[in-house]
């Protein structure tokens, strides 16, 4: 009885094998397959010059109050916003590359300790 067993294991886990590998990869056809073509590059900054292109970008200055926010932009943000060049710019990264920068900076401007 043994024998059996051992010999039925055997047949099953060998079936089990070449049925799996038979098993094809189901292929993409139809409308998803050409999803990615339907996509249209409208807008992109590569950060490639050196400093930020205001033709492209524009600073928020302030706490948000001038841009009808409460102020701390309305959820109580701590920092004062600033286009001041040691928050924000164009620098090289290890590699060589412009890469943009924002960065917060312990600088108080009127009861806001960070810009």
């Amino acid at each position: 009885m043994k024998m059996y067993t051992a010999i039925f294991c055997s047949f099953f886990l060998i079936a089990t094998f070449l049925s799996m590998s038979c098993i094809r990869k189901k292929s993409v056809t139809g409308p998803e397959s050409n999803e990615i073509s339907k996509w249209v590059l409208t807008w992109s900054d590569e950060f490639d010059g050196e400093s930020i292109d205001l033709t492209k970008w524009s600073h928020m200055i302030g706490d948000g109050t001038d841009y009808g926010e409460q102020p701390g932009w309305g959820n109580n943000e701590q920092q004062y916003y600033t286009d001041d060049p040691a928050n924000s710019g164009i620098m090289l990264d290890d590699e060589g590359d412009s890469v943009l920068f924002i960065e917060a900076n312990e600088t108080q401007i009127e009861e806001l300790e960070y810009t």
